[in-house]
């Protein structure tokens, strides 16, 4: 799935920020998280190479290298993992 990504990304950037610009400054943010869950959602059903928890941690890896993570790259990893239909467990220590 992510081998042919590289050709799509570029595409599916500027169709998205084509979309993300009819929507209202103050909903935008919403939208955003829209898209992600169902981002999410579509990668769930596809027939993925890659685990969704294991996508989940790379992004989560990706943001932090960026830098520190802001609320709101929280929030949209959180949808992400909501919508794939994972869910995050704290490990005791010794787990």
């Amino acid at each position: 799935m992510l081998t042919n990504a590289n050709t799509q990304l570029p595409v599916v950037e500027r169709e998205l920020d084509e979309a993300i610009a009819i929507i209202p400054p103050d909903k935008q943010a919403l939208a955003q998280l829209a898209i992600v869950a169902e981002f999410a959602r579509l990668i769930a059903v596809a027939d993925s190479q890659m685990p969704l928890a294991e996508l989940a941690l790379q992004l989560d890896e990706f943001m932090v290298r960026l830098g520190p993570k802001t609320c709101f790259q929280e929030q949209m990893l959180a949808a992400f993992i909501d919508a794939a239909g994972l869910r995050l467990q704290a490990m005791k220590p010794g787990d």
